[in-house]
């Protein structure tokens, strides 16, 4: 395109750009605050030029008096209001007026405003139905989605956006219907009922209210913690033209009606690189697992080879500080919050504990400055502990007794059992009568091998096996409801050097394989299993792993750390050792529990159900063989003598055993 030469003389509020000997003058827009913007609005129709800039880090797409930040600075303000003076003096309800308005209401303009919201928190009852259509195990915020959406087909009498009063009650709907939307999709998303709005609440206690409240029982909103989800409602009520605000922006400009086009805000809100940030970053964190990693996974950060990323909280136009984290941490410092966590413990040391934050205690010195505290039964069941807890969190439920859950069960509101039926049972257990010698979880689950919908949530998905391990694992013990993460599909090992199989075949780089090794008269121990596991320990040395973590590619070189050898007996344990020499990491089923590692193998050691000490209940015992081979990423192989699986049975739960061995066989 052939160009007008432009006079070189410049004009006031204007800026000169020269292309190939041609002159433009492009106007200068002053702004209120912060930096002039650059008028190009024609340079493409004089100069036949677009500008570049993908990420909006240097381009002003509209006029808006609505925000204002400066990232350098940390500078948050609504309509010329400092955002710290608003989370002091204000409530959210009054913020959203501002931000509609322009000013903030007299109390008159605030009471009328307040009663708008108020009277639209309800959905329509043929819309809350709509959530019955989407599965247990949805994000909760594709629920809001498409429920958001939905608003359009239900208050068709504020679609016209060019409409003043259509734009504005559709305006107040979404503001009211937004809390009691999230929290129906939190609700259901738990599988819990839905909890209806009181609007005798205030905006942050309603929804706080809808989210964790029950039918059931009253629920007492603590104050500290509607007052912090009110100011986090107000930090969040504006940030400038954001991705979210931006996609509305571009919905609305074809005329689609408001619900339509947050609806598409919410979308990208969701997204791991705006909203959903957060649950990245903690993602990340449990990633990260201590404080003494941290270094570690900087470096890894910084290294352009690695996939992994650091997440973080606030937002990254904030160069300093985000002034809003400033906010809410200051208010805990107010409530006397200081997040104290601690362990109830007669040790002196615990470096790990140490490095990680958390201090030790004895359990004398515990007072109410302790937000959260780790203890043994003992700790919990004092008397002068009774109903001092909001919840009391057992982990590995499986392994608490019920006699010792009820001793403690004094000391909290609530009580969350996190738990699997499916992994080791109690390791120590008297003759009780009836019920009384059942785990917590145990009793609670009644024989069930997945916790029923009524009595909790189950986590359906394996983030740590390759698929077609977990495919295995959840035909045999988890009634197929056990779902593999795709993200795992590539989790797999290369050997260190070729190593075939008895049949003739390499071994596989992932999965769950049996090799059946033939010995006669193996009772705690066999050398034959012991000679072929050493040989698969050196093929293995050397080689290379990829698994993924939180959908993070994990690679790296097979080390001895990386290779688990369990046996189910302690002379086996012994002589693996003895032969290995610290090659691999050798121990029963109770060490390993809880751990994970590229490589697991399993030895079964005995020749048949007659040779096996304590028999074939305790050989292949469904939590025993479940926690043995699942705790491979990548492989898992199991080597045991085929006539394990023949011989006499004496009852149905051995046959049940011999079934799954048979089953595990046929893994070739």
């Amino acid at each position: 395109m052939k160009s007008k030469k432009k006079s070189s003389k410049s004009k006031k509020n204007t800026a000169k750009l020269i292309i190939n000997s041609n002159t433009y003058q492009l106007p200068i827009h002053k702004a209120t605050e912060g930096s002039d913007v650059i008028n190009v609005t024609k340079l493409f129709s004089e100069s036949g030029y677009f500008t570049y800039d993908p990420g909006f880090t240097s381009t002003a797409a509209c006029e808006s008096k609505v925000t204002y930040i400066d990232g350098e600075k940390g500078i948050l303000r609504y309509r010329g209001i400092d955002v710290s003076e608003l989370a002091e003096k204000s409530d959210f309800i009054e913020v959203s007026n501002l931000l509609i308005y322009g000013d903030l209401p007299n109390q008159i303009q605030l009471k009328k405003y307040r009663k708008l919201i108020v009277n639209h928190t309800m959905l329509n009852e043929q819309l809350i139905k709509f959530f019955n259509g989407f599965r247990r195990d949805a994000h909760p915020m594709a629920m809001m989605v498409g429920v958001m959406g939905a608003l359009s087909a239900f208050y068709q009498d504020s679609l016209d956006i060019n409409d003043p009063h259509q734009r504005m009650t559709a305006a107040r709907r979404i503001i009211a219907k937004a809390a009691t939307i999230g929290a129906m999709s939190y609700k259901y998303s738990i599988g819990q009922p839905f909890v209806y709005p009181d609007n005798k609440l205030s905006y942050a206690e309603n929804f706080l209210n809808m989210c964790f409240s029950v039918p059931s029982e009253n629920y007492k909103i603590p104050k500290i913690i509607s007052k912090a989800m009110d100011i986090i409602f107000i930090l969040h009520a504006d940030h400038e033209q954001n991705a979210s605000t931006s996609t509305v922006r571009l919905a609305g400009s074809s005329g689609a009606n408001p619900f339509a086009c947050i609806a598409a805000g919410v979308a990208s809100l969701w997204g791991p690189a705006h909203g959903g940030a957060n649950q990245a970053a903690l993602e990340m964190l449990e990633t990260i697992g201590n404080k003494s990693n941290i270094d570690q996974y900087i470096k890894k950060a910084k290294d352009k080879k690695d996939t992994f990323k650091l997440m973080g909280f606030g937002h990254r136009v904030y160069k300093n500080y985000d002034p809003r984290a400033k906010i809410l941490k200051n208010i805990c410092k107010e409530e006397g919050l200081n997040n104290q966590i601690v362990k109830a413990t007669s040790q002196k040391k615990d470096q790990q504990l140490t490095n990680s934050g958390i201090g030790l205690i004895p359990s004398s010195s515990l007072t109410l400055n302790e937000t959260v505290i780790g203890g043994t039964t003992w700790v919990f069941s004092r008397e002068e502990l009774t109903n001092t807890f909001d919840v009391l969190v057992i982990d590995e439920a499986g392994q608490m007794s019920l006699a010792n859950l009820l001793v403690m069960a004094g000391c909290a509101k609530s009580i969350l059992l996190v738990g699997d039926q499916q992994q080791l049972s109690q390791p120590t257990k008297a003759d009780h009568p009836g019920d009384a010698g059942k785990s917590s979880l145990e009793y609670l689950m009644q024989g069930a091998n997945v916790v029923p919908e009524d009595k909790g949530i189950f986590l359906n998905t394996s983030w740590r096996m390759e698929p077609s391990i977990t495919n295995i694992v959840s035909e045999l013990f988890y009634d197929k409801r056990l779902m593999g993460n795709p993200s795992n599909e590539n989790n797999s090992i290369n050997w260190g050097k070729p190593f075939l199989r008895g049949s003739g075949n390499q071994f596989p780089n992932q999965g769950i394989v049996f090799e059946a090794i033939e010995h006669s008269g193996c009772s705690v121990k066999s050398i034959e299993e012991i000679d072929f596991i050493e040989k698969l320990v050196e093929s293995l040395l050397g080689g290379s792993y990829t698994y993924s973590q939180f959908n993070e590619n994990r690679t790296g070189e097979i080390t001895p750390n990386d290779i688990l050898v369990i046996a189910p007996y302690n002379v086996q344990v012994n002589r693996l050792e003895q032969r290995l020499e610290g090659r691999a990491k050798v121990g029963t089923v109770d060490r390993f529990q809880g751990q994970e590692a590229p490589i697991a193998i399993l030895s079964l050691t005995a020749s048949s159900g007659d040779n096996a000490p304590r028999g074939i209940d305790f050989l292949l015992e469904p939590n025993r063989l479940n926690v043995a081979i699942s705790r491979a990423q990548c492989l898992s192989i199991i080597i045991g003598c085929p006539r394990l699986a023949t011989g006499l049975i004496n009852t149905v739960d051995e046959a049940e055993q011999v079934n799954r061995l048979c089953r595990l066989m046929t893994k070739n």
